[in-house]
Formats: structure tokens, sequence, C-alpha cells
């Protein structure tokens, strides 16, 4: 009835929604690049 924890939680704010932003795909490619070891820090 509750769904599943996400590994990573990621918060959306109203002021991502109104600039277009989606932090969550960010995180996501980051995740991914992390896993790749192709991190850009």
């Amino acid at each position: 009835m509750n769904g599943v924890q996400p590994d990573i939680k990621v918060i959306n704010t109203f002021d991502d929604k109104l600039n277009g932003r989606d932090p969550q795909v960010d995180r996501a490619v980051d995740e991914i690049l992390r896993q790749l070891g192709k991190n850009n820090d």
C-alpha cells in the first residue's frame, strides 16, 4: 500500500517545476556516470 522506498531520495520543488528543471533526472545521470567511473566533479 505504500510503494517502494527510493534508493536515492530527490526532492522536486515547485521552483524546479516553474523553471523546467528535473532534479530526479539530473541525479539519475550523475549516479549512472558515477557507476561508470566517469563522474565530472
